[in-house]
């Protein structure tokens, strides 16, 4: 996913990405986002946040919340350990940075945006926009890199600019 700051409005920033693309809205999204961390904030202080969000568990970079690793999985709702994941590199990395320690449920965050569909001239799905909050979200379709990366160009060719992971610290107060 890529995250970028508006320095506009939404719908020009939807125009904009609308003169690369097809844009279909697809109405109001509201999704559950939960956090975990170590005891000892193991994570954070690693520079990343964990969380569940439309299915996946994901380790994303606070700077510019990119993602670094994530697995299709349920919600944990109690305390996990890396080995309590599926092989793979989210278990690998989160491994590395935990250690012994086990991931805590800390806090869960209800999120809602406009969703929208980016389409290419064959009217298929190349990725998916929510704009929510100042900040259009664009959401990979797999095998579509390169689309992605054009309408995240309209976003840059408007100022936006790479958004950082939502103020964690204010959040878990």
């Amino acid at each position: 996913m890529l995250s970028f700051l508006l320095k506009t409005d939404a719908d020009e920033a939807i125009a904009a990405i609308g003169e690369r693309f097809s844009i279909k809205k697809r109405g109001r999204n509201r999704r559950l986002v939960r956090y975990y961390d170590s005891f000892d904030w193991r994570c954070r202080s690693a520079g990343a946040t964990l969380s569940h969000q439309n299915g996946r568990l994901a380790l994303r970079r606070i700077a510019d919340d990119g993602e670094i690793a994530s697995e299709k999985t349920p919600a944990p709702d109690a305390p996990f350990a890396p080995e309590d994941l599926p092989q793979g590199e989210l278990r690998r990395r989160l491994a590395e940075i935990l250690d012994v320690r086990v991931a805590l449920p800390l806090f869960a965050r209800t999120r809602g945006g406009e969703r929208y569909d980016v389409r290419n001239d064959d009217e298929k799905i190349v990725a998916k926009a929510i704009v929510e909050e100042g900040r259009v979200s664009l959401n990979p379709v797999r095998g579509y890199d390169d689309e992605l990366d054009r309408a995240a160009d309209a976003l840059r060719a408007l100022g936006a600019e790479p958004a950082p992971e939502e103020d964690f610290d204010a959040l878990a107060k």
